[in-house]
Order: structure tokens, then C-alpha cells, then sequence
């Protein structure tokens, strides 16, 4: 490979020893208009856009369908296992911690245009006026008096005399396997509580894709969650807030690598070029330093 490049590069860097100001000149300039394009960069961070094909109907038709049904129904997950994990989630101090994750929810405000909200300001109601959400609490009518007189064994029996069934506030039947996990021996090892969200397609506009209420909730609750220490049980929050966060840091942290190492190595092959020396050695390496220029630019768009 030496003997293929060796005359390319000698011829190369004979020019270059004899015009150096405009070979620095020129990768100088070429520099600053990369610079002033990376500064204007728009990057799409949101998932969906990025999977679907342009122009494609699949949000028309989204759209259409949400304006069929008026309302979006859109759920927001937390789920809560034992320390350390595939231990007994179902203990009275385990539940009282879990009945604390749901109070704290429930009741946590957040600002909206200048105003203070809460749950009940996004949640799907009942006719009632009764929020919807689902949980294991639901065996205990949210009572926690009720759970914290109970003991281990008799939190159990609870779950085993509803049949393994029981009613919200709301009225809608719960099923034990929609907010817990039992392993083959029947040992409760995680537990799960679900919050109904009502997003107002009306409110979303332009390029938005999400009632801007409901982000702002689900900004609050997962920053609740995070920040708040709930031993001895740990708990982890899923929203939709979450997902369009964790992929659009993810899509932003790679594009910068690869911007960094484009950077990096049109240095380092300039610098390489740019030497009055032998290039038996260098030769390659500035070959694979471009080729690995292009990979990474390629990778970009």
C-alpha cells in the first residue's frame, strides 16, 4: 500500500511545501463555513419523525383517526421493585412506600401558562368527576390506615379474598396481573400503577405532536420521581415525556461524536499532509483519516 501512495503524497506534499500559506488558507476558510453551518444545524430529534418516511400519510391518518375520537387517551407508567431486586415487593413497609408514590403523584403540582395544576387537571375522569388510574392499592381502597394495619401474610390473604380482583374509585375492575408480578414461587417481585392521561388534540399545533398540558405533567412527574429517594423500594418512571427525552439525547450526543471526530481528523490529515517528510507511514494513515471523514459525515445525514 506504502509503494501506491508513496508518489501521490510526495508529489502532494512537494505542493504543499511550496504554497503552505494557501494550503493553511484554504482548510482555514473551509473550516469557518463548516463552522457557520454546524452553528444553523437543525437536528430532528423526535423518533417518529426519524422512522417515518417523509410525506408519508401515517400522522395524517393518526389525525384523522384522533379527531374520530375526540380525546387521546395517553398512560403514564411507574413501576416499583424491591431492593435488592426479585425480593418480596408485597411487605406493609414495601406499600406503604408504593401508597407514598401514588399520593405523591396524584397531588404534585406542576406550572402551566403561568398557572398551577395537577392531576386532576389532565387525567380522564369519570362522570364522576373521579380521576382514572390503576394499582394494587386498589385492593386496599387507597386506604393507608388500612394497609399499614396489616401484616405481610395478612396483605396476601387481602389479594387472595378479592379473587385476585379489585374495583378503583372509578369503578373500573382491576386485575391483580395488570399491577403486579408474581415469580413461580408467588412472590410479589414488582408492581405497576397506571395514570390516564386526557390529552386535548385541539391544544396541539404546528409541528407539536403532544397536548403541551400533558408534557408538562409528565416533565413533572418523571423529575418527581427521580428526584425523590423511595427506599426501600425503587422506582422508575415511563412516560412518553421520557421516551421523546432519552431518544432525542441519545440522536444529539451521537451527531456531536460524530461532528467531533470529522473535526478531529480533518485536523489530524491536514497536519499529517501538511509535513515536509517522509511519507512512507503517514501516506496510509491520512487515507484512513479521510475514509474515516467520509464514513463518519455519511453517517450524519
Amino acid at each position: 500500500t506504502d509503494s501506491t501512495v508513496h508518489p501521490l503524497f510526495r508529489g502532494l506534499g512537494a505542493k504543499i511545501h511550496g504554497n503552505v500559506v494557501s494550503f493553511l488558507f484554504i482548510p482555514v476558510v473551509i473550516g469557518i463555513i463548516f463552522a457557520s453551518g454546524l452553528a444553523n444545524i437543525e437536528l430532528q430529534l423526535n423518533a417518529e419523525e426519524l422512522f417515518t418516511p417523509q410525506n408519508a400519510p401515517a400522522f395524517d391518518d393518526r389525525d384523522a383517526v384522533d379527531r374520530v375520537f375526540t380525546v387521546g387517551t395517553r398512560i403514564a407508567t411507574i413501576i416499583g421493585t424491591a431492593i435488592p431486586e426479585g425480593t418480596n415487593m408485597l411487605t406493609t413497609e414495601n406499600l406503604l412506600v408504593w401508597y407514598d408514590v401514588w399520593d405523591n403523584t396524584t397531588k404534585h403540582t406542576f406550572k402551566y401558562n403561568g398557572t398551577t395544576q395537577s392531576y386532576t387537571d389532565v387525567c380522564i375522569a369519570t362522570k364522576t368527576g373521579d380521576c382514572q388510574f390503576s394499582s394494587i392499592l386498589s385492593f386496599w381502597n387507597y386506604n393507608r390506615t388500612l394497609i399499614a394495619s396489616q401484616s405481610d401474610a395478612e396483605l396476601n390473604q387481602t389479594i387472595t379474598n378479592a379473587g385476585y380482583n379489585a374495583t378503583e374509585p372509578s369503578g373500573t375492575v382491576t386485575p391483580f396481573d395488570a399491577v403486579g408480578r408474581m415469580d413461580a414461587s408467588g412472590k410479589v417481585v414488582s408492581m405497576r400503577m397506571q395514570f390516564f392521561l386526557a390529552e386535548e388534540l385541539e391544544e396541539i399545533t404546528g409541528e407539536e405532536d403532544s397536548d403541551p398540558e400533558i408534557i408538562a405533567w409528565e416533565e413533572a412527574q418523571s423529575v418527581l420521581i427521580r428526584n425523590t429517594n423511595w427506599s426501600p423500594i425503587a422506582v422508575y418512571s415511563l412516560t412518553r415525556w421520557e421516551i421523546d427525552e432519552a431518544g432525542g439525547s441519545a440522536i444529539e450526543n451521537d451527531v456531536q461524536l460524530l461532528i467531533y471526530e470529522y473535526i478531529l481528523l480533518v485536523w489530524y490529515a491536514t497536519f499529517i499532509l501538511s509535513r515536509n517528510s517522509n511519507v512512507h507511514s503517514h501516506g496510509s494513515l491520512a487515507v484512513a483519516s479521510f475514509a474515516s471523514s467520509g464514513i463518519a459525515t455519511a453517517a450524519c445525514f
